[in-house]
């Protein structure tokens, strides 16, 4: 074995430290360290730029685009993993996943067929292929702009099953995009009476398999679990009679679980016909909910969820696996064709003799189409003003103020002594006002608004399932006139404020399109072209349509990776985030 040349040693090693670097200093600018390695991919692994493009070699790449996959299973699996399991089987949050998927699926399919049929005058078969490469979510992108915390509350959960359910239509849409694109062969079966149609199985299949999955995975954790804590007492006498043979530690074995676990969801998803993606979150469900705590109120005390944080995320899947996957999405991107294109000529007989004639116009028209798809995406996140709003909160709230009239009314004295000795001046206020045993700070799903009165000091642990009760009753708390209250306080409710900003985060954090987009982009290719301005289809001229897709492809994940880590930012300088 004859060592790596030197130029290519070097040229790689630097990658990898850029990587690190890049992230850094990404997560310093925008909060989000994702657009660090997309960009270096961009620059330093696209063969498309001029001379010296590509400085990594690309005899390289193919490997670390498959260690990069391999991280994208990883953060699936991770958010899987540590999602509580009662949030994703709740039916509110499950009906609030299926329409803010269904919505960012057919919102950029119409607006795709509105933009490229009517105003750009490209075929509707063209306008269908562009919609349904813009349809997706990159899942690995909306994972890792979720932190930690992020990913346990309503809507970290809801974000998750929208992006898989989109993840799972666009591979779908995949298949039937394969089937679209002319080919001489054609089955007596397919749907059109075979002349080249779709099979019936290509969009049955992967349907029914996903289906099939996410019913029997609850079932078989259920199973799981109950042999897990039945035979539970065992496995320490066990663990220490294998560990003093072979040296075998927890660790050692709890690792082994999780590789054997997510080989098998994703071979067995794979092969039965839908995304491997959704079974390494399957996987981490699973585990997530086998090796749980019987505590709910400690969803983290899990060894599972310790191991792979401690051994697999902060040592592996953070600093190598996860730049990777984005720095290969990078050099995926043809940047050489975003700005001029070939388009036919305008005369006939020069169009007829397969003259071509250079344009710029791809740019405001990528541009413009890009603009439009964020949007398309963004506009799913209205679905919060539906579904994070309890009619019953406000019977609750008013029952919670009965009980703390109650508790007030029978501890007056004592509540009197105990403010006098904290703060004389504000004593009398506190013990006539019922809100002064309310918690200190309004929750909303993991996103919190400013106290109202400094006095408060009762710890508040939020629940998810019940954010907006606890909302509406903080509407009924009538306000304390206590002198020392920050005048820079806001006095109104914050039910629909602490609504808005996850509406944003929900809606921006389904814009990146990435992996799932690049890849039905491709192949849709042979539909993504156009010999004529007034489409007709022929796919023998330019290719401007797959240019306008690269381009929203590009932009969306920048601009959701940017729209999200810029709201977050906002949201922790007003404490609004716990």
């Amino acid at each position: 074995m004859s060592p790596p040349p030197l130029t290519d040693l070097l040229l790689t090693s630097t990658f990898l430290f850029l990587l690190q670097l890049s992230g850094h200093l990404s997560n310093l600018l925008t909060n989000t360290s994702l657009l660090g390695p997309l960009t270096l991919g961009i620059l330093w692994c696209s063969p498309a730029l001029p001379p010296p493009a590509p400085l990594l070699p690309q005899l390289y790449i193919p490997f670390l685009s498959f260690l990069g996959y391999v991280g994208l299973l990883l953060l699936i699996f991770d958010a899987g993993l540590s999602t509580p399991a009662a949030l994703l089987l709740n039916i509110h949050n499950l009906a609030a996943s299926l329409l803010v998927g269904l919505t960012g699926i057919l919102v950029p399919i119409a607006l795709s067929l509105a933009l490229f049929h009517a105003a750009f005058r490209y075929s509707l078969l063209t306008a269908f292929a562009a919609g349904a490469a813009l349809c997706s979510t990159s899942l690995g992108t909306t994972v890792s702009l979720l932190s930690g915390e992020m990913r346990k509350s309503r809507m970290g959960a809801v974000l998750m099953t929208a992006a898989l359910f989109d993840d799972i239509v666009g591979l779908m849409i995949a298949g039937v995009i394969t089937n679209l694109v002319p080919s001489n062969s054609s089955s007596p079966d397919s749907l059109d009476g075979g002349s080249g149609g779709i099979h019936w199985s290509t969009i049955a299949r992967p349907i029914l398999v996903s289906v099939a999955f996410a019913l029997g995975t609850p079932v078989l954790a259920l199973i799981s679990r109950r042999l897990v804590l039945k035979n539970r007492a065992p496995f320490p006498v066990l663990r220490h009679r294998v560990a003093s043979v072979l040296n075998i530690t927890r660790t050692h074995i709890d690792i082994l679980l999780i590789v054997l676990t997510v080989l098998a969801f994703v071979a067995t998803t794979h092969l039965a016909g839908t995304s491997e993606l959704f079974g390494a979150y399957l996987a981490g469900a699973f585990l997530g909910h086998v090796f749980g705590p019987d505590d709910t109120d400690d969803p983290e005390n899990n060894p599972i969820l310790k191991t792979f944080t401690k051994h697999i995320a902060k040592k592996l899947l953070n600093p190598l696996l996860s730049p990777l996957f984005f720095a290969s999405i990078g050099a995926s991107i043809p940047v050489d064709q975003l700005f001029t294109v070939y388009l036919p000529s305008a005369s006939a007989s020069a169009a007829a003799a397969g003259e071509m004639v250079k344009s710029n116009r791809v740019v405001w028209r990528g541009v413009v189409y890009s603009l439009l798809m964020i949007f398309a995406k963004a506009i799913s996140g209205v679905w919060v003003f539906v579904f994070w709003k309890k009619k019953q909160g406000r019977k609750d709230g008013k029952k919670k103020n009965e009980n703390d009239k109650r508790e007030d009314n029978g501890t007056a004295a004592e509540l009197e002594k105990q403010n006098d000795a904290r703060n004389p001046n504000v004593a009398g206020a506190a013990s006539h006002s019922p809100s002064s045993s309310s918690p200190e700070i309004d929750t909303v799903d993991g996103i919190q608004s400013q106290p109202r009165s400094r006095n408060r000091t009762t710890d508040h642990t939020p629940n998810p399932d019940s954010s907006s009760d606890s909302n509406d009753e903080n509407e009924n708390e009538p306000e304390t006139s206590n002198p020392t209250k920050n005048p820079n306080t806001p006095t109104h409710s914050h039910t629909s404020t602490s609504r808005l900003p996850i509406a944003l985060l929900l809606g921006l954090a389904m814009v990146a399109r990435g992996e799932i987009a690049l890849v039905v982009a491709q192949l849709a290719r042979p539909l993504l072209v156009d010999d004529s301005p007034s489409g007709s289809g022929t796919g023998t001229g330019s290719e401007e349509p797959y240019v306008i897709v690269m381009w929203a492809i590009l932009l969306t994940t920048f601009g959701g990776a940017l729209g999200v880590g810029f709201v977050v930012r906002w949201m922790r300088g007003r404490g609004m985030l716990v």
